[in-house]
């Protein structure tokens, strides 16, 4: 009876273990809370990330007739946006999870780093191609800059004061969209569009230099010493792989349909159903894989959180409908032999 009893208590501690979170739960108390050293420090490193990535968003919408005329590829040019947006929605959700076990410190280089070098990349391009191959490079990046951003100040701040450095964040966020959209024009008109993303690069390398210096890693509650072997057998390789490619391959079929090719042509749906189906084998294997699941199901359990996603959802596709949209439209109709050819615009403007 002794025994059973001492095996029921060991299965019950390893089953509320495995429920415990991956980093220590010693979340820092409201009412003793003090800012840790170099607080401000580490503020203007995620708040530079910040900056870039809204800053980033606009500028490419606000130079993109600029750049399509310049490499006289108009046809081709929407993957400037289409590239970033890949990248950044497959590999964004890899990073909290990836942080949570390989530390914030290595994740926030990751991304301050590939965002960099898209960066470059993208102001020292000299075809398309290779324009919109490091666009794909710095949505790599991008995807992490506002996600290290606010778990970095998860680790720091209590819950209760979280809000008013989670509203600065998007403030700095909103600002660096406004100087994007606000001054792309006129860097492009200037000093050439280059300079646009070639701006950028000082920004992240300040990032990258001051996260070096103040940025900790909190105590995780996974051991990766048992070298590879212990890796491979923690980490979901299988459910990351199946995500990335699901997003990839539905991206790229949402953005082949209605502009390269038709709806209905083969590319475009066999795409489609393909992600759909990754998708669903990527939430089986989430479901039942040994390893730290990506997204574990439970998290999206309850109306709440399906209720939160699903406005996630909306709220982007609106963000993004509104920038991109109005500007393609407008250098269509600037480029175009015929405007009322190439687009439906009213009385006032035709």
């Amino acid at each position: 009876m002794t025994l059973s009893t001492t095996d029921e208590e060991a299965d019950a501690a390893h089953s509320a273990a495995e429920q415990q979170p991956l980093l220590s739960p010693k979340w820092p108390e409201a009412e003793k809370w003090t800012a840790p050293h170099g607080f401000i420090w580490i503020e203007i490193a995620i708040f530079a990330n910040v900056f870039l990535y809204g800053f980033d968003g606009t500028i490419t919408a606000a130079t993109y007739a600029i750049i399509s005329s310049d490499f006289d590829a108009a046809n081709i040019a929407s993957w400037l946006t289409t590239s970033y947006l890949v990248t950044s929605t497959a590999f964004q959700p890899l990073y909290g999870r990836f942080s949570d076990i390989f530390g914030r410190r290595a994740c926030f280089f990751v991304s301050t780093i590939t965002f960099a070098l898209g960066c470059l990349g993208c102001g020292i391009a000299a075809n398309i191609t290779l324009l919109n191959i490091m666009r794909a490079l710095t949505g790599f990046g991008g995807g992490g800059l506002m996600t290290m951003a606010t778990i970095v100040n998860s680790d720091m701040i209590p819950f209760r004061q979280r809000g008013m450095y989670q509203a600065l964040q998007n403030g700095m966020f909103g600002f660096g969209a406004i100087c994007g959209a606000s001054f792309g024009g006129s860097i492009a008109d200037t000093i050439g569009w280059r300079w646009c993303f070639l701006l950028q690069v000082p920004i992240s390398i300040v990032a990258l230099v001051l996260g070096w210096l103040v940025i900790v890693n909190p105590p995780r509650g996974v051991d990766l010493s048992g070298g590879w072997k212990v890796v491979w057998e923690r980490i979901d390789f299988a459910g990351a792989l199946l995500l990335v490619t699901g997003l990839s391959i539905q991206l790229v079929g949402l953005s082949l349909g209605g502009n390269d090719l038709p709806w209905s042509n083969g590319w475009v749906v066999s795409s489609l159903v393909g992600s759909f189906a990754l998708l669903g084998a990527f939430l089986l294997v989430e479901a039942m894989t040994t390893a730290i699941p990506i997204i574990p199901p439970k998290m999206l359990k309850g109306r709440l959180p399906v209720a939160v996603q699903i406005a996630n959802v909306c709220t982007g596709l609106a963000a993004y409908a509104v920038s991109i949209r109005p500007r393609v439209g407008t250098f269509t109709m600037l480029t175009s032999d015929s405007i009322s050819l190439c687009y439906p615009c009213s009385s006032k403007w035709c």
